[in-house]
């Protein structure tokens, strides 16, 4: 079912269709032209679309029928950035070693992130960025990352490609939503904002500050999903009774219904405040997380937005329970053209949607810089791009080649036979060519033999000296457990590997801290020898009645350097 949907100033630019994929809801939404520089921006579509199956994971079918719909609605364009599902999101704040030039920290921070999710570092694709130092933090560098796993974000990819759907962005929830109240955050100056998410299927919290997401967390256990279950099955409400208590009634009981109807409000009011209570806890929570982070920036708002913000009067309890202001946010508070939305300007659970829509916006106190799109998937869609582009040049040089043609042939008349004897001649010139190449071809040969045996006889490096050498630039604290040498070509049979023209020698060993690698690295760059210098991996191991840094470096051999 289709609740509402609006679409105003279709012949005008269009951004990407920000596509918020819920349990139970999609919202899509699509900007008037770029904006890039509003604080209100224009929303040109809109839609609230009742999934096929509630609770089960996006499939092809189902995006085919939000392809059909987007299409009835005015939406323009295949372009689309979507969110990662709560489940499918991993989060954690890492403490990590100084921000130094030449220290991997990104690399680190996959290692650490793998460790704590325990997930292999290459299953899946991560963005962290620097947080603003805590009160009490030590000399290193605190970051948040997000990630989402191959196989989750390669199931939604392959759904939406198959509608014909261009997925240009991958992006966290946090983000989105600061993107999407970037007006309502800088109201809170130096303060922190904190923004709740009540959703279908669990209730999400961001605490902002500095135009930047500090901290992020899900519950399960607080979405509507388990209100709604909780009134069926203890109050025997149907879902129609249900629909009405949670979008007319809410925590408004005053001057509801005769004595029996109050009887049942009242009964319903309870299951409401222990939801909510709920709620509040989980806020709780997450605003003595920031005091204890940042005790000189206390929590300014919260601001309510999802499906559950629209409950009637849970602003106002949560206020009351959790002693802070409580905003809830909707459409009408953020867009320049409010009046023009109808009922969905007064949606609260568009607003992922909106901050998804509006995620191409550069901005210099929001980076927008999370995209999980697997590199694969970008790199295909490059060349997909690269492929259209040659069709369209082979397209118009083909045309520009049966114009000239027909301009040329036009023009010839009576030379032809002038040309046909200048063909002729070519012709026999070729010949004497291909005569006389066929009597140089025996020497080429037999010089060519000549130069294999002395190649082979003369390229044998000796390389006990390149092994003493990285062993040499060891620490104390450092061992290797790990040297394997190997032509780059593995293509290359093995009576003539010794002829390959570049080598990775790869090396893993053990050691104390992260600091050990980073200046284990730096000491083999510093050496000038290799091509290139990579550290694969560093992750934690046990080591005896301790904990070791494990590490896997690549060194490249007289082939072109990589990044």
């Amino acid at each position: 079912m289709t609740k509402k949907s609006n679409s105003r100033h279709i012949h005008r630019a269009r951004g990407p269709i920000g596509l918020d994929l819920g349990d139970c809801y999609i919202k899509a939404v699509q900007l008037d032209h770029a904006a890039a520089a509003d604080v209100d921006c224009r929303i040109a579509s809109a839609l609230v679309l009742e999934r096929l199956h509630p609770g089960e994971p996006f499939d092809a079918a189902e995006a085919m029928r939000l392809r059909d719909v987007l299409s009835r609605h005015n939406f323009i364009g295949r372009q689309v950035v979507i969110n990662v599902p709560g489940k499918m999101a991993l989060t954690s704040v890492l403490s990590l070693p100084p921000r130094k030039e030449g220290i991997p920290l990104e690399q680190i921070a996959r290692g650490e992130m793998a460790h704590e999710h325990r997930h292999d570092p290459d299953s899946f694709e991560m963005a962290c960025w620097d947080l603003p130092k805590p009160a009490r933090g030590s000399g290193g560098t605190t970051v948040m990352a997000v990630a989402c796993r191959h196989e989750h974000s390669d199931a939604l990819l392959a759904a939406l490609g198959s509608a014909g759907f261009d997925v240009v962005g991958l992006d966290a929830a946090g983000w989105a939503v600061t993107r999407a109240c970037r007006k309502l955050v800088q109201q809170a100056d130096d303060g922190i904002t904190a923004i709740v998410d009540l959703g279908w299927d669990s209730t999400s919290i961001a605490l902002i500050h500095s135009h930047t997401v500090v901290y992020q967390r899900s519950s399960l256990g607080c979405g509507m999903h388990h209100l709604r279950q909780a009134l069926q099955r203890e109050q025997q409400y149907p879902p129609q009774v249900i629909d009405y208590l949670l979008c007319e009634i809410g925590f408004e009981l005053e001057g509801r219904g005769d004595e029996d109807d109050w009887k049942l409000l009242v009964k319903a009011g309870s299951q409401l405040e222990a939801h909510f209570g709920n709620v509040v806890r989980e806020l709780t929570l997450t605003m003595d997380y920031a005091h204890s982070q940042y005790p000189q920036n206390p929590v300014k708002q919260v601001l309510l937005l999802g499906g559950g913000a629209g409950v009637p009067g849970v602003d106002a309890f949560i206020a009351a329970a959790a002693e802070t202001q409580v905003t809830t946010v909707r459409p009408a508070d953020l867009v320049a053209n409010a009046e023009n939305l109808g009922e969905l300007a007064m949606q609260p659970s568009l607003i992922p949607a909106l901050g998804l829509a509006r995620s191409h916006v550069a901005s210099e106190q929001a980076p927008d810089a999370v995209n999980l799109v697997p590199d694969s998937y970008r790199i295909l869609r490059r060349r997909k791009q690269r492929s259209r582009r040659w069709a369209v040049a082979v397209l118009a040089y083909a045309a520009a080649l049966v114009v000239g043609w027909g301009v040329l042939h036009h023009l010839s008349g009576g030379a032809q036979r002038a040309t046909a004897s200048q063909l002729t001649a070519a012709d026999q010139r070729i010949a004497d060519a291909d005569q006389a190449i066929q009597l140089l071809q025996p020497r080429l040969k037999d010089a060519l033999a000549t130069m294999e045996a002395g190649r082979s006889v003369g390229d044998q490096p000796d390389w006990s000296i390149l092994l003493q050498l990285v062993a040499g630039l060891l620490n104390d604290d450092a061992v290797l457990s790990t040297c394997r040498l190997a032509p780059t070509n593995d293509d290359l049979p093995p009576d003539q590997r010794h002829l390959a023209s570049s080598y990775t020698l790869h090396l893993e060993g053990l050691t104390r801290a992260h600091e050990t690698v980073s200046e284990y690295v730096l000491a083999l760059e510093d050496v000038g020898l290799f091509d290139s210098v990579k550290l694969l991996s560093t992750q934690r191991e046990p080591w005896g009645a301790q904990t070791a840094v494990a590490f896997q470096i690549d060194l490249l051999l007289g082939g072109p350097s990589h990044e």
